[in-house]
């Protein structure tokens, strides 16, 4: 992956392109998911998550929000869309 991007540096000529780290936190996650109750649950329910699984959950939330709002559907309590894996659905 970093060789692709500095191939593609020395492609461009006045591009800054930076490699930063993830915030694969729990605080991202439950400031994102936007949903406060038991908050102690969802947080073991996180760090026993993989890194990948995290990225997956933080990126679906977006999705989930929108196909809420289309259904009518109650929201999961975090430690349920974590849980239950919401976000590979």
């Amino acid at each position: 992956k970093e060789n692709q991007i500095l191939d593609f540096k020395k492609t461009l000529k006045n591009v800054t392109i930076s490699i930063v780290p993830e915030d694969l936190s729990f605080e991202k996650f439950y400031k994102l998911y936007n949903y406060k109750i038991k908050r102690k649950m969802a947080e073991k329910a996180w760090n026993r998550m993989t890194k990948l699984n995290k990225q997956k959950a933080l990126a679906y939330i977006e999705t989930y929000n929108n196909k809420l709002r289309q259904s009518g559907a109650a929201r999961a309590y975090p430690s349920s869309y974590l849980n239950q894996e919401y976000f590979n659905d």
